[in-house]
């Protein structure tokens, strides 16, 4: 607006439309300068004066058009046909200016414009009404009439909201609706049987509800639809057999249900579909094999069903590009039809009962032919099986970026030729049985490993790693070996690196204080090594700025505890933690390629997960809460008082200095540490009485103080 020139005809102004023949303004586009607004002409209506049409397809800038000028606006533009504002800040907007819209409107579009409140039915009456998209106003609650609507409605988004109660019989009275998107809603009750009168509908989605009984087989009548989603609801009941006349159906969502098999045999009718989940139901029995001969599928997702018996052929599937069976009770070894799977992308057969792992050495003999097998693949995940024979060489294409083979009980050298999948991003060959010594070439592949884990095997000699300048390693998991000698040094050119985890080894070395200038790192795990010597003062001015959990336990610090490197740690200092939304280290959503199209962005390949004493008791953290903050330097030498300064990391929820060589008081500043769930200073030599500030702690679970010279009463 800013170079609107009043003193200038304003059909020349930028954004504004008017009618050739009359030049009355027909359209505005409010939008960013940058964005490609569609806009809807008056049409019939090019003799009103009035605006028929107001659309931005991009977020509008609230200062320019919020508050009170909305709502006048809104209540001026009495001949409006089509109202889309997309993303616009409308979080003052008086709501009844919604149900005074009007009676001409025919679309609707407010999505993610941050409304809230409650939203009269009425607006579902507008005789003119096609089109109302409400979605992504996660406040915006409201109720689906339980009579009239407009029936002249084709699309009805609401997706995203607040809205709950039952989906009402009436809404089979939309008999021109083609796409329903209520996901992600509050919804209850079952699907009622009126919906199978909408024939028209094309996409239905009822996802992320609280839906529940079965559905009525009056869905039948929908031989329209390209996508039907009912996932994440409380269905129940066998799988309905409807499939038959769907032959448009693409996309099919069934998962996280308590749907109940077998899977009907006429789903081979349905020749266009691309992908099928029908993850986490209770399905059972064996992978019908006619799921591989559907000539369109790209996606199948049949994790955690109850599935058993052996993999079924995969026959004529040479669509697919993703396979998940993970979590199922799949025995025996995966057959070499799967080689017959050229566009494969990924495959996850984890947590089954295979006791067999493909021979991939075929892929190299087979590496002469025409089409090379899995020239596309990325994520092969073996994890989770009871594979035991020894390892061979991955003779995998470079394509592949996530390879995992953790918790099997595989055997032998970890062999240098790995080293040859120059691309891989995401390492997982943890808790094994391997011998022998780190392939010191592992440390070539750092510009692209984000994550290499080896924990939990027999690997010994030095960690003979040489990470580059230019290495993006984010987390490393080599705990829970026989490795001695120093830590590497190369470590220090792994700025991005989160978690470092090298406990329960024999590493000899003094403490590593070189680490500090890390910027990123989070999560320090040395415990039960041989680190010796004083930790002494920092060399930067923020060490460890990042760090949320520092595990020493077990080794042999001496000196007194490291009151400078408290002043450091600030991220253990910061209270100011938003819980609304749940973050977690290590939580791995690699960038997968988009094609065939299906969207892997949400696919998580890889979870951060470390060994810590809570409580007093040794447990394994499969998730590392962002908000976590741990501080453990027990069973060392630490010697002297404990500094107040401890008292200002105000995060710390456990807190353990037992089994050193402390004495002084208990400092009153422990008071402070007001998310403290856990204090142990047992086993030192403290003095004086249990301060009373102590008790300002609320949620304190574990309070250990035995075996010191403590006097006095307990608080």
């Amino acid at each position: 607006m800013l170079s609107w020139n009043a003193d200038t005809d304003c059909c020349s102004w930028y954004g504004v439309t008017c009618d050739q023949m009359t030049g009355h303004v027909i359209c505005l586009e409010l939008g960013c300068s940058s964005s490609k607004l569609t806009c809807y002409s008056s049409g019939g209506s090019s003799n009103s004066t009035e605006l028929s049409s107001l659309g931005s397809s991009s977020p509008l800038k609230a200062e320019r058009l919020s508050g009170s000028n909305l709502n006048m606006l809104l209540q001026n533009l009495t001949k409006l046909r089509v109202l889309i504002l997309h993303g616009l800040n409308m979080s003052g907007i008086d709501e009844s200016r919604l149900m005074n819209l009007s009676p001409s409107l025919e679309v609707l579009s407010l999505s993610s414009c941050k409304l809230r409140g409650m939203l009269a039915v009425n607006l579902f009456l507008s005789p003119k009404l096609t089109c109302l998209d409400l979605s992504g106003n996660k406040e915006l609650a409201g109720y689906l009439p339980e009579s009239t609507w407009s029936s002249s409605l084709k699309v009805l988004d609401l997706s995203s909201t607040g809205f709950s109660g039952v989906l009402p019989e009436s809404i089979g009275n939309l008999h021109s609706l083609e796409i329903l998107l209520l996901h992600h809603c509050n919804f209850t009750g079952s699907i009622p049987s009126s919906l199978g009168n909408l024939t028209r509908l094309i996409r239905l989605d009822l996802s992320f509800n609280e839906l529940s009984g079965q559905v009525p087989p009056t869905l039948s009548n929908l031989d329209r639809l390209t996508l039907l989603d009912l996932s994440s609801n409380n269905f129940v009941g066998p799988i309905f057999d409807v499939f038959d006349n769907k032959t448009r159906l693409q996309r099919l969502f069934f998962s996280h249900n308590h749907f109940v098999g077998p899977i009907p045999p006429s789903i081979k009718y349905l020749s266009n579909l691309a992908q099928l989940d029908i993850s986490n139901n209770l399905i059972g029995g064996s992978i019908p094999s006619l799921l591989f001969s559907l000539p369109s599928l790209t996606s199948l997702d049949l994790s955690n069903s109850g599935l058993t018996g052996q993999i079924s052929k995969f026959l004529c599937a040479p669509s697919l590009v993703l396979v998940d069976l993970s979590g199922n009770d799949l025995r025996g070894s995966m057959p070499r039809s799967i080689f017959q799977l050229e566009n494969l992308t990924y495959l996850d057969i984890s947590a089954n009962n295979l006791t067999g792992v493909l021979d991939l050495r075929l892929l190299s003999r087979l590496k002469n032919v025409e089409q090379v097998p899995w020239e596309n693949l990325i994520l092969l995940d073996l994890n989770s099986n009871s594979i035991q024979e020894p390892f061979l060489p991955p003779s995998l294409p470079n394509s592949v970026l996530i390879f995992s083979l953790a918790s099997n009980r595989v055997t032998g050298y970890i062999p240098g030729s790995i080293c040859e999948m120059k691309g891989l991003q995401i390492l997982d060959l943890s808790c094994n049985n391997f011998i022998g010594t780190i392939p010191q070439c592992l440390g070539n592949l750092s510009n692209d490993l984000s994550v290499l884990d080896l924990q939990e095997n027999g690997l010994s000699g030095t960690i003979s790693l040489t990470f580059s300048k230019d290495a993006v390693l984010r987390s490393l998991h080599l705990n829970g070996n026989k490795f001695e000698g120093p830590l590497p040094r190369s470590l220090i050119n792994c700025k991005q690196l989160e978690l470092l985890d090298l406990g329960g080894n024999k590493l000899n070395d003094t403490y590593p204080k070189w680490l500090e200038t890390l910027p990123s790192l989070r999560v320090l795990v040395l415990q039960s090594n041989r680190l010796h010597g004083s930790m002494g003062n920092p060399t930067t001015e923020f060490p460890f700025r990042q760090l949320h959990i520092l595990d020493l336990l077990s080794n042999e610090l001496t000196g007194p505890l490291p009151s400078a490197y408290f002043v450091g740690l600030k991220a253990m200092m910061s209270t100011d933690q938003d819980g609304s939304e749940l973050q977690y280290i290590g939580y791995h959503e690699e960038p997968f390629p988009v094609g065939h199209n299906m969207d892997y962005s949400n696919i998580t390949v890889y979870q951060d997960a470390i060994n810590a004493t809570i409580e007093g008791l040794v447990r394994n953290l499969n998730r590392i809460l962002a908000i976590l903050a741990i501080m453990d330097l027990s069973s060392n030498k630490f010697q002297g008082t404990i500094p107040d300064i401890i008292g200002e990391l105000g995060s710390l929820i456990g807190l353990n200095l037992s089994h050193n060589n402390l004495e002084g008081h208990i400092p009153s500043s422990m008071g402070d540490l007001a998310e403290l769930e856990w204090l142990d200073l047992s086993s030192n030599e403290l003095s004086g009485m249990i301060p009373i500030q102590l008790t300002n702690l609320t949620f304190l679970e574990v309070l250990n103080v035995s075996s010191n010279q403590l006097t006095g009463s307990i608080p």
